[in-house]
């Protein structure tokens, strides 16, 4: 089969333009992959994070395809990485089950098992205090958005914001000094409590922000009559799984699975 594997014209999804490759034979599209820079201070054994996706047919993994796409996706995350003054990286891949692509990746050396976590606690935490200005409503505006977006690996947008506020008790905590330092979203679903998209400034880590919150939350529940609230976390980021612990939070499932190949320089 012939087949040509290029960088389209225009970019899309908010990527840049030489990280996405599409593929084509005499037939049309048959489809696509790209790779997402992110640097971020939450991971800092591997401070830059690339995400590799494949967008093929399974059928065209272990084919000539799949694997020109693959070196094509790897030699531009490597490009990407060596632009940056880091000397470690990650580039992984992830999906909520086990499927095909999670083989092939790891059939191509991602040997780093780096699954999300679902930890649960009882809400029985106390409430802390904070020094800052503190903020709770069912609002949000684009300032908390660009902050989870600047140091949370997954984007969010409005879009999922307004899914979010159709949850039961949603609420959204807000810490200001002079601007936005940290934010919260919680909520109720199945008479379960949420802690969602938590953020705080690295600026102002070590400074009780995140032990408010957690404080903040469990009250919070607590009045609704919830005995118990979960969360979700990337075990990479080990710095944020050893606070939740110390909070009494319990892994107790695994809700997404990553695979990843640390890049050194």
């Amino acid at each position: 089969m012939k087949f040509k594997i290029f960088n389209p014209k225009e970019d899309i999804q908010g990527n840049s333009k030489e990280n996405i490759f599409v593929v084509m034979n005499e037939s049309g599209y048959l489809g696509s992959g790209y790779v997402y820079p992110k640097i971020t201070s939450i991971t800092p054994d591997h401070p830059i994070n690339i995400f590799i996706d494949i967008n093929i047919d399974d059928k065209y993994l272990y084919h000539e395809i799949g694997f020109e796409l693959f070196y094509l996706l790897k030699k531009q995350a490597l490009s990407l990485f060596k632009q940056t003054k880091l000397t470690k990286g990650l580039l992984y891949y992830g999906s909520e089950v086990i499927n095909e692509k999670i083989h092939f990746f790891k059939d191509q050396g991602f040997k780093e098992d780096i699954p999300t976590y679902m930890m649960k606690c009882l809400t029985n935490l106390d409430r802390g205090m904070c020094s800052y200005e503190v903020k709770t409503d069912e609002s949000y505006n684009e300032e908390m958005i660009a902050l989870h977006n600047k140091y949370l690996l997954k984007p969010i947008d409005h879009d999922v914001i307004h899914s979010l506020k159709h949850k039961d008790d949603f609420c959204c905590y807000q810490i200001f000094d002079e601007h936005l330092i940290a934010s919260m979203i919680i909520y109720k679903d199945n008479q379960r409590g949420w802690v969602d998209h938590i953020v705080v400034d690295p600026d102002y880590k070590n400074k009780g922000i995140g032990k408010f919150l957690m404080g903040e939350a469990s009250d919070y529940f607590r009045k609704r009559l919830v005995n118990e609230m979960n969360l979700e976390v990337w075990s990479a980021n080990k710095s944020a799984v050893k606070f939740y612990k110390k909070f009494g939070f319990e892994e107790e499932s695994v809700t997404e699975h990553y695979v990843g190949l640390i890049l050194e320089k």
